[in-house]
């Protein structure tokens, strides 16, 4: 056993010990520990060619990947657990890979440098577990020799037959000090990996899985004021809904308060608090409105399922004039249905949705991340008309004493509405307003010992959507107008690459909606324009990280939903449509003429002239090569053979006759010179070697 490959079964055995150490396995790590000393100090090497190196990995691979969906490895880790079994297997296939290193022939019979990368990876999945103190200082202490040992394994000259110089003092003490800097560089990083492990797991799984902590903030089942607000600074960028249909839907409804409560501070800490709640529900509304099933031939504008179900408004019989697919991005957001106004269906692969008035939840546990609304001109879902009862003296209409009864608040109220008549005179007046005397700013600073909507109305501080629709919902409640609180988003930007709608998180909003009879419910939008989502012109490259982000996003959502079958069933669909079956065609095409030079069409003679000269050359040069007691087996590549030949013959010349017979063999273009000239070359290896010898010394 070389010194390099003892270097390398040092390599093994660490990884062995660590991996099985915070593994918690036995089994496997000992059997790769025995198999790799057995295969190091014994005499096994065999030439692997690089195709069949390619392919054993692949297989290898396979193998593996199959026994991480049959038997997954499970161990706590709060953050990575998803992620956890993967690198888990990941770690054993590599270990298996650098085992299989101490059975291949390399060059020199040196193991390539890549050893030990993968060494490092073996080192990373067996360190993602959440390690206890104990477990924290093994993997420290196996990081530290696992670094030593590879700069000995990379460092090592293999002998060459020739003397060394004896090294010097000097030698000695630069490896020593580099050997103290890289051992200290270890235990730094180490050090700073469980210190900042946590961050590091988060940022991970945010990458992997979009989680987003609090992501329905501000569509739960109680919402404070300052709830949207976080849901618009909490990651702004993010896209959070996309949406197809040609024209922008504008606001989309996610949750409907008609209840505001507020509350004091207890013993005189803490803080005022107003709070929005629903409604409360009768038996009948809770009830969810029964589906109609749709099969996979259903004309749907979006991926057909197996079982596409629609939910339609009952007694409605108008025609759809739109339909917008709706896709939810923000996995925090799943759950929730956010419906434009005269949404009259919803079509969906959710077996149980729950229609109330004050929202369209999924009642199943694993929510659907697309549906369609179809949208018409009449009343739909989330529209549903106050009762006759709601209309002069229910939820819509109740305020707290503290609102109803404070004389500032009346003679605002008179102040605003004091030319008003309609229901639409008043929504104007409202808006106008709060538009003309108001500054938009997200973030607002509320005094601990004043009531936030008092303050709001009172002081005219700068202030968010939230402030603005509580405002414009209490002032109409003041006059007798039924008014609710609505939290959603509003859909204005476009991506142009991907021809659909997005909305951000800073599109999250809250406004007020008022009850007309003879319109319904209309829009109240008192948040000064500024502080309303507006379109906004995106840079391409931001457009197109967007498009991959919201792609990687529904392939996640949809295996994960799906599986292999269900992507083997989208793959079938992608081959089957028209622009699938083109790109196709396009790669055949492409790996035709790429192999253009190695396809023959059959001619009269049945032979192709260029070839056959080549071939009668080889033979002639394999006959040569017969005499001198080398034979090529049929399945040897040409370039081992001629490798196996400059080692056992010491016959270059012939070697590098054969080199270069495959680069004239196998190149794209032909050239009938090159074939004289190894003609030429053969004649000369055939004669005997004093006639070589004569013929040179004469010229």
């Amino acid at each position: 056993m070389s010194g390099q490959r003892g270097y390398a079964l040092l390599l093994i055995l660490i990884e062995a010990v660590t991996f099985g150490t915070l593994s918690r396995t036995v089994i496997f790590p000992t059997l790769a520990a025995l198999v790799a000393i057995a295969f190091a100090a014994g005499p096994w090497r065999f030439e692997v060619s690089p195709y069949r190196r390619t392919v054993l990995i692949l297989f290898g691979a396979l193998l593996f990947v199959v026994n991480w969906r049959v038997s997954t490895h499970t161990q706590q880790n709060d953050i990575l657990d998803f992620l956890s079994p993967f690198l888990h297997v990941i770690g054993q296939f590599l270990l298996v890979v650098q085992i299989a290193f101490l059975l291949m022939k390399f060059g020199g019979d040196r193991i390539p440098p890549r050893f030990i990368w993968l060494g490092v990876l073996v080192m990373i999945s067996a360190g993602d577990i959440r390690a206890s103190r104990f477990e924290a200082g093994i993997f420290q202490c196996a990081t530290i020799a696992f670094v030593i040992a590879s700069a000995l394994f990379l460092g090592y000259d293999r002998a060459t037959g020739r003397s060394h110089r004896r090294r010097g003092a000097m030698h000695v003490a630069v490896t020593a000090v580099t050997l103290a800097i890289i051992a200290s560089g270890a235990v730094a990083g180490a050090f700073a990996l469980q210190r900042y492990e946590r961050t590091l797991d988060r940022w991970v799984a945010d990458l992997w899985m979009s989680t987003d902590v609090g992501g329905s903030v501000g569509f739960s089942g109680e919402v404070n004021l300052g709830d949207v607000a976080a849901q618009k600074t909490q990651r702004s960028n993010d896209v959070a809904l996309r949406v197809d249909g040609g024209a922008s839907p504008g606001y989309l409804r996610g949750r409907i308060f008609d209840r505001i409560e507020r509350s004091a501070p207890t013993l005189g800490f803490g803080r005022w608090q107003l709070s929005w709640r629903p409604a409360e529900r009768s038996g009948d509304e809770a009830k969810p409105i029964k589906p109609v099933p749709l099969g996979d031939d259903e004309a749907v504008p979006f991926e057909p399922v197996d079982t596409l179900q629609s939910y339609s408004v009952p007694k409605s019989s108008e025609s759809q004039v739109r339909t917008f697919v709706i896709r939810i991005i923000d996995s925090g957001l799943l759950g929730h249905y956010f419906l434009p106004k005269h949404s009259l269906s919803v079509v969906t692969d959710d077996t149980e949705l729950e229609f109330a008035p004050d929202q369209v939840v999924s009642n199943t546990a694993l929510p659907s991340a697309s549906y369609s609304a179809a949208v018409g001109f009449s009343p739909g879902l989330l529209e549903k008309p106050p009762s006759p009862a709601d209309a002069t003296e229910g939820s819509f209409l109740t305020l707290p004493d503290a609102y109803s009864e404070d004389p500032r608040i009346q003679a605002l109220a008179d102040q605003i509405f004091s030319d008003a008549v309609t229901v639409e005179d008043h929504v104007q007046a409202v808006t106008a307003y709060f538009q003309a005397n108001y500054v938009y700013r997200v973030g607002i600073s509320i005094p601990a010992s004043e009531d936030p909507l008092l303050h709001f109305l009172t002081r005219k501080p700068d202030a968010h959507c939230e402030y603005f629709a509580a405002g414009a919902t209490a002032l109409l409640r003041m006059r007798g107008i039924p008014t609710r609180y609505v939290t959603g988003f509003v859909v204005a930007s476009r991506n142009e690459l991907g021809d659909y709608w997005t909305a951000s998180n800073s599109d999250a909003h809250a406004w007020a909606e008022a009850y007309d009879p003879e319109r319904g419910w209309l829009l109240v939008e008192a948040t000064p324009s500024g502080g309303v989502p507006q379109a906004v012109e995106r840079p391409w490259h931001r457009q197109l990280w967007d498009y991959v982000s919201v792609a990687i996003g529904n392939f996640r959502y949809e295996f994960t939903r799906g599986g292999w079958l269900w992507l083997g069933r989208s793959l079938l669909r992608s081959l089957m449509s028209l622009q699938g079956f083109a790109i196709l065609l396009g790669l055949i095409a492409y790996v035709i003429w790429r192999q253009r030079s190695h396809i023959y069409f059959s001619r009269k003679t049945g032979t192709d002239p260029y070839l056959a000269r080549l071939a009668d050359v080889r033979s002639k040069v394999d006959a040569a090569v017969l005499t001198l007691g080398l034979n090529r087996t049929p399945e040897e590549p040409i370039s081992l053979f001629a490798a196996r030949i400059e080692s056992e013959l010491a016959r270059p010349d012939i070697a590098s006759w054969y080199r270069d017979y495959v680069a004239v063999r196998y190149r794209p273009r032909r050239d009938t010179n090159f074939v004289s000239d190894l003609a030429r070359r053969a004649t000369r290896l055939e004669r005997p070697k004093e006639d070589r010898v004569g013929e040179s010394r004469s010229a």
